[in-house]
């Protein structure tokens, strides 16, 4: 309990806060392209254009009301098209500037990586979504990776469509917010996650947010670098029968 609240209080914003992360930015101001402009590194060696997305013509207070956990059996693949207008809608710019979801200061840090185990037309993988090309990226397969290794508390069929988790290259919000930005940081993927329950449930898939994985054992398999931090999951079983 001490650790929260020490690590709360010290994110609190005051006046005394707001100076130290002017003095700061300023100092970082110099290096500040070059921390804007970071992208998770990663040795890609295949990206699967995503293409076209399905219509949806759903209120968006029915999606919201019919929103849930879902840990049902009877589900099937998803579809190339179902996974990309998830993805699409989820974090593609809505135009040249502004996407799907706020983010404290335009910084954008979250990224999302998107473990492909039954998606129909699209190979298993582990794959970083890039968002301003709308394709998946791959940098590894999957033929070591045993779903079971999530967690030994929680159970997970094996049969799921894709796994997916935010990460944050934490760096280019705090040379703006300090230890603030942590808080900022969990907000925007909070966004994210909800965007694709959302989504899921509008082209009747099913899915749940998952905290119950090792952290180190998901860092290493996602090749996470030093600036980078993971933040959530989410489970998306497939298309609800």
């Amino acid at each position: 309990m001490y650790n929260f609240i020490n690590y709360h209080n010290n994110s609190k914003l005051t006046e005394k806060e707001i100076q130290k992360m002017k003095e700061y930015y300023q100092k970082a101001r110099i290096q500040e392209n070059y921390y804007m402009n970071l992208q998770p590194q990663k040795n890609f060696y295949n990206e699967v254009a995503l293409g076209n997305t399905k219509n949806i013509n759903k209120n968006i207070v029915e999606v919201m009301e019919n929103r849930t956990s879902f840990r049902g059996t009877n589900y099937s693949p998803l579809s190339r098209m179902e996974l990309s207008t998830i993805l699409f809608h989820a974090m593609s710019k809505k135009n040249s500037i502004k996407k799907s979801y706020p983010s404290a200061g335009g910084v954008y840090s979250v990224y999302l990586y998107v473990i492909v185990n039954n998606v129909l037309n699209v190979p298993k993988g582990i794959y970083l979504y890039d968002s301003r090309k709308h394709s998946l990226k791959q940098f590894k397969d999957i033929s070591h990776f045993n779903i079971t290794t999530l967690s030994n508390s929680i159970l997970y069929p094996d049969n799921v469509s894709a796994i997916l988790f935010t990460s944050s290259l934490y760096i280019k919000s705090f040379i703006k917010y300090g230890e603030r930005s942590y808080r900022f940081i969990l907000l925007e993927s909070g966004h994210i996650i909800q965007n694709i329950e959302l989504l899921t449930t509008a082209v009747n898939g099913g899915g749940h947010c998952i905290g119950g994985f090792y952290d180190e054992s998901i860092e290493k398999l996602l090749d996470l670098n030093k600036y980078e931090i993971l933040t959530h999951g989410y489970l998306l079983y497939g298309r609800i029968i």
